[in-house]
């Protein structure tokens, strides 16, 4: 099962879901502002994508609008531009997503986009969505703050692993034993939720085979 660290956990899941709802905001303003002014009918789809393109002023004198108008939109603008360019830094991705929330219409002050932010992201570490799981620490020198996927499984070999130092090549190298408590903890997860979407299809196939050797057995 993957393990990230508490940063690439909140980059890769939840960061994108706040982005998208920002997003969504401004490009549905957008549209408004557009169709109050008659001007050009743009998909949101473009919406999204136009701001990766060009400056925001650039596409604001694109569309001839008027001085209100074209301030408003140059701020939509610029929220999509900075939620929807990559970044590998969680700090730099929440900064730009509460200075995007400041830009949405009916946006908050700066210091309340900033509390809403991370109280979203504080909110997983207590309840996670049910296929991940929090650990602070998986080894004494490796207390950082985890999530488990538990979605994902891959299996690996005892071999590619290298339990202590070694100089063959190795795929994986062994950190430490995980705390009983949280061996027990990450078990009972990954147990509720296969228990909701199913066992892996090599485990549903052996089982029926089983079953029916059992029939065979008794014909």
């Amino acid at each position: 099962m993957p393990l990230l660290t508490q940063d690439e956990y909140i980059l890769e899941f939840q960061i994108p879901r706040l982005c998208e709802k920002v997003i969504k905001k401004c490009v549905e303003a957008l549209q408004m502002i557009l169709s109050k002014a008659d001007g050009p009918h743009i998909s949101a789809e473009r919406l999204r994508e136009w701001p990766l393109e060009q400056a925001p002023a650039d596409i604001v004198s694109a569309l001839h609008l008027e001085m209100a108008a074209s301030q408003s939109a140059e701020k939509l603008i610029d929220a999509i531009r900075k939620v929807s360019l990559p970044t590998g830094n969680l700090d730099h991705a929440v900064q730009r997503l509460v200075s995007a929330s400041v830009d949405v219409p009916n946006g908050k002050s700066l210091g309340n986009a900033k509390r809403d932010v991370v109280s979203a992201l504080r909110s997983h570490y207590a309840n996670p969505p049910g296929d991940a799981l929090f650990l602070s620490a998986i080894a004494p020198a490796v207390q950082d703050g985890y999530f488990v996927y538990l979605r994902h499984l891959e299996q690996v070999r005892q071999q590619d692993i290298a339990l202590a130092p070694t100089h063959s090549p190795t795929s994986y190298r062994r950190l430490a034993r995980l705390n009983d408590r949280f061996i027990h903890a990450v078990s009972q997860q990954f147990a509720s939720v296969f228990m909701a979407i199913g066992l892996p299809n090599d485990y549903e196939e052996m089982r029926e085979i089983h079953s029916e050797l059992l029939g065979e057995r008794y014909k």
